[in-house]
Protein backbone atom coordinates (compact mmCIF):
# COMPACT_ATOMS: atom_id res chain seq x y z
CA UNK A 1 0.00 0.00 0.00
CA UNK A 2 1.07 3.58 -0.54
CA UNK A 3 2.06 5.72 2.41
CA UNK A 4 -1.13 7.78 1.90
CA UNK A 5 -3.30 4.75 2.70
CA UNK A 6 -1.14 3.55 5.59
CA UNK A 7 -0.84 6.90 7.33
CA UNK A 8 -3.56 9.33 8.43
CA UNK A 9 -2.60 12.54 6.61
CA UNK A 10 -4.13 15.91 5.82
CA UNK A 11 -4.61 17.45 2.39
CA UNK A 12 -1.57 19.75 2.59
CA UNK A 13 0.68 16.77 3.37
CA UNK A 14 -0.76 14.77 0.48
CA UNK A 15 -0.34 17.65 -1.98
CA UNK A 16 3.21 18.53 -0.87
CA UNK A 17 5.96 17.19 -3.18
CA UNK A 18 8.48 14.71 -1.81
CA UNK A 19 11.07 17.48 -2.05
CA UNK A 20 9.20 19.60 0.52
CA UNK A 21 11.15 20.43 3.69
CA UNK A 22 9.77 22.02 6.85
CA UNK A 23 11.45 25.46 6.99
CA UNK A 24 11.87 25.10 10.75
CA UNK A 25 13.20 21.59 11.43
CA UNK A 26 14.23 20.76 7.83
CA UNK A 27 12.48 17.37 7.87
CA UNK A 28 10.78 16.11 4.73
CA UNK A 29 7.15 14.99 4.60
CA UNK A 30 8.01 11.37 5.37
CA UNK A 31 10.29 12.22 8.30
CA UNK A 32 7.41 13.88 10.17
CA UNK A 33 5.25 10.74 10.29
CA UNK A 34 4.56 9.93 13.95
CA UNK A 35 2.85 7.14 15.87
CA UNK A 36 -0.07 8.42 17.94
CA UNK A 37 -1.18 7.07 21.32
CA UNK A 38 -3.80 5.06 19.44
CA UNK A 39 -0.90 3.35 17.62
CA UNK A 40 -1.98 4.83 14.29
CA UNK A 41 0.55 6.53 12.06
CA UNK A 42 -0.20 10.20 11.41
CA UNK A 43 1.37 13.09 9.52
CA UNK A 44 0.26 16.66 8.88
CA UNK A 45 1.58 19.86 7.37
CA UNK A 46 -0.16 23.02 8.53
CA UNK A 47 -0.15 26.70 7.62
CA UNK A 48 1.63 28.87 10.18
CA UNK A 49 0.78 32.59 10.20
CA UNK A 50 1.39 35.74 12.20
CA UNK A 51 -1.45 36.18 14.70
CA UNK A 52 -0.66 39.89 14.90
CA UNK A 53 -2.40 40.23 11.55
CA UNK A 54 -5.55 38.67 13.02
CA UNK A 55 -5.47 41.09 15.95
CA UNK A 56 -4.87 44.09 13.70
CA UNK A 57 -7.77 43.11 11.42
CA UNK A 58 -10.08 42.69 14.43
CA UNK A 59 -9.08 46.09 15.83
CA UNK A 60 -9.81 47.77 12.52
CA UNK A 61 -13.14 45.97 12.08
CA UNK A 62 -14.29 46.78 15.64
CA UNK A 63 -13.48 50.46 15.18
CA UNK A 64 -15.29 50.76 11.86
CA UNK A 65 -18.31 48.76 12.98
CA UNK A 66 -18.82 50.92 16.07
CA UNK A 67 -18.50 54.40 14.60
CA UNK A 68 -21.40 54.75 12.17
CA UNK A 69 -19.49 55.01 8.89
CA UNK A 70 -21.37 54.92 5.62
CA UNK A 71 -20.97 51.97 3.27
CA UNK A 72 -18.71 54.08 1.05
CA UNK A 73 -16.50 55.12 3.99
CA UNK A 74 -16.29 51.57 5.30
CA UNK A 75 -15.29 50.25 1.88
CA UNK A 76 -12.41 52.68 1.55
CA UNK A 77 -11.22 52.32 5.13
CA UNK A 78 -11.37 48.54 5.12
CA UNK A 79 -9.45 48.39 1.85
CA UNK A 80 -6.76 50.54 3.41
CA UNK A 81 -6.95 48.42 6.56
CA UNK A 82 -6.16 45.26 4.61
CA UNK A 83 -3.11 46.99 3.19
CA UNK A 84 -2.04 47.98 6.72
CA UNK A 85 -2.50 44.46 8.07
CA UNK A 86 -0.30 42.96 5.37
CA UNK A 87 2.36 45.55 6.21
CA UNK A 88 2.29 44.77 9.94
CA UNK A 89 2.57 41.00 9.63
CA UNK A 90 6.13 39.94 10.45
CA UNK A 91 6.17 37.02 8.03
CA UNK A 92 4.08 35.49 5.28
CA UNK A 93 1.96 32.39 5.75
CA UNK A 94 4.19 29.35 5.53
CA UNK A 95 3.69 25.57 5.55
CA UNK A 96 5.38 23.88 8.52
CA UNK A 97 5.12 20.42 10.03
CA UNK A 98 2.57 19.93 12.78
CA UNK A 99 5.31 19.16 15.31
CA UNK A 100 6.94 22.56 14.78
CA UNK A 101 3.58 24.33 14.87
CA UNK A 102 2.85 22.73 18.24
CA UNK A 103 6.34 23.67 19.44
CA UNK A 104 5.69 27.32 18.55
CA UNK A 105 2.57 27.29 20.74
CA UNK A 106 4.61 25.74 23.58
CA UNK A 107 7.31 28.38 23.10
CA UNK A 108 4.75 31.17 23.45
CA UNK A 109 3.55 29.68 26.74
CA UNK A 110 7.11 29.38 28.05
CA UNK A 111 7.86 33.08 27.48
CA UNK A 112 4.28 34.13 28.34
CA UNK A 113 3.86 35.88 25.00
CA UNK A 114 0.45 37.46 24.31
CA UNK A 115 -1.98 35.78 21.93
CA UNK A 116 -1.32 38.30 19.14
CA UNK A 117 2.36 37.37 18.93
CA UNK A 118 3.75 34.61 16.70
CA UNK A 119 7.31 33.39 16.23
CA UNK A 120 8.31 33.32 12.58
CA UNK A 121 9.98 30.36 10.86
CA UNK A 122 13.47 31.90 11.01
CA UNK A 123 13.26 32.40 14.78
CA UNK A 124 11.72 28.97 15.21
CA UNK A 125 14.56 27.39 13.27
CA UNK A 126 16.98 29.01 15.75
CA UNK A 127 15.39 27.54 18.89
CA UNK A 128 13.73 24.37 17.55
CA UNK A 129 15.20 21.02 16.58
CA UNK A 130 13.72 17.78 15.33
CA UNK A 131 12.70 15.42 18.13
CA UNK A 132 11.65 11.80 18.24
CA UNK A 133 8.46 10.44 16.72
CA UNK A 134 7.77 13.53 14.60
CA UNK A 135 7.91 15.93 17.54
CA UNK A 136 9.94 19.13 17.83
CA UNK A 137 12.14 20.01 20.82
CA UNK A 138 12.81 23.54 22.12
CA UNK A 139 16.16 24.95 23.22
CA UNK A 140 14.91 27.22 26.01
CA UNK A 141 18.06 29.31 26.27
CA UNK A 142 17.82 30.18 22.59
CA UNK A 143 14.08 30.73 22.87
CA UNK A 144 14.41 33.32 25.62
CA UNK A 145 17.21 35.05 23.73
CA UNK A 146 14.88 35.41 20.74
CA UNK A 147 11.98 36.62 22.88
CA UNK A 148 14.21 39.26 24.47
CA UNK A 149 14.69 40.75 20.99
CA UNK A 150 11.13 40.31 19.76
CA UNK A 151 9.09 41.58 22.72
CA UNK A 152 10.10 45.27 22.31
CA UNK A 153 9.32 45.04 18.59
CA UNK A 154 5.85 43.71 19.37
CA UNK A 155 5.16 46.79 21.49
CA UNK A 156 6.36 48.99 18.62
CA UNK A 157 4.04 47.24 16.18
CA UNK A 158 1.07 47.70 18.53
CA UNK A 159 1.87 51.41 18.86
CA UNK A 160 2.21 51.76 15.09
CA UNK A 161 -1.16 50.06 14.58
CA UNK A 162 -2.95 52.40 16.98
CA UNK A 163 -1.34 55.49 15.48
CA UNK A 164 -2.05 54.43 11.92
CA UNK A 165 -5.69 53.60 12.57
CA UNK A 166 -6.09 57.19 13.79
CA UNK A 167 -4.35 58.51 10.70
CA UNK A 168 -6.57 56.42 8.44
CA UNK A 169 -9.74 57.59 10.15
CA UNK A 170 -8.84 61.28 9.84
CA UNK A 171 -7.57 61.05 6.28
CA UNK A 172 -3.93 61.62 7.22
CA UNK A 173 -2.55 58.39 5.72
CA UNK A 174 -1.73 58.22 2.01
CA UNK A 175 -2.77 55.03 0.23
CA UNK A 176 -3.98 54.62 -3.32
CA UNK A 177 -6.10 51.53 -4.07
CA UNK A 178 -5.60 49.38 -7.12
CA UNK A 179 -8.20 49.73 -9.89
CA UNK A 180 -11.35 47.81 -9.03
CA UNK A 181 -13.03 45.31 -11.30
CA UNK A 182 -15.15 46.80 -14.07
CA UNK A 183 -15.53 46.92 -17.82
CA UNK A 184 -12.98 49.73 -18.06
CA UNK A 185 -10.70 48.35 -15.34
CA UNK A 186 -11.64 51.09 -12.87
CA UNK A 187 -15.08 50.05 -11.61
CA UNK A 188 -16.24 52.43 -8.86
CA UNK A 189 -12.82 54.07 -8.46
CA UNK A 190 -14.42 57.52 -8.50
CA UNK A 191 -16.77 56.49 -5.69
CA UNK A 192 -13.84 55.48 -3.56
CA UNK A 193 -12.07 58.76 -4.25
CA UNK A 194 -15.19 60.79 -3.43
CA UNK A 195 -15.40 59.04 -0.06
CA UNK A 196 -12.03 60.47 0.98
CA UNK A 197 -13.62 63.85 1.64
CA UNK A 198 -16.36 62.40 3.87
CA UNK A 199 -14.07 61.65 6.80
CA UNK A 200 -13.68 64.19 9.63
CA UNK A 201 -10.44 66.11 9.28
CA UNK A 202 -9.85 64.77 5.76
CA UNK A 203 -6.69 66.06 4.12
CA UNK A 204 -8.27 65.71 0.65
CA UNK A 205 -10.32 68.83 -0.23
CA UNK A 206 -13.42 68.05 -2.30
CA UNK A 207 -12.26 70.45 -5.00
CA UNK A 208 -9.20 68.30 -5.62
CA UNK A 209 -11.07 65.00 -5.86
CA UNK A 210 -12.45 63.40 -8.98
CA UNK A 211 -16.20 63.55 -9.40
CA UNK A 212 -18.32 60.47 -10.02
CA UNK A 213 -17.97 59.32 -13.62
CA UNK A 214 -14.45 60.71 -14.05
CA UNK A 215 -11.52 58.40 -14.69
CA UNK A 216 -8.06 58.77 -13.19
Amino acid sequence: MSVETEVDTNSIWREAPDSWLCPVCRRNKHDIVRRAASNRLMAAIVIHHDHFGDMAANEIMCYYNNNGYSIRERRRLLAQGRHLVSFLEAFRRVAVCQGCNHAEADAKRLVEAPAQFSFGPVDMHFFCKAGENGTTDINEARLFAVWQRREPLLLEREHFLNVHIGRMVYGKAWWEPEPLSGSDGFGDWAGLMDSLSELPGSSFPQSLLMKSGDKP
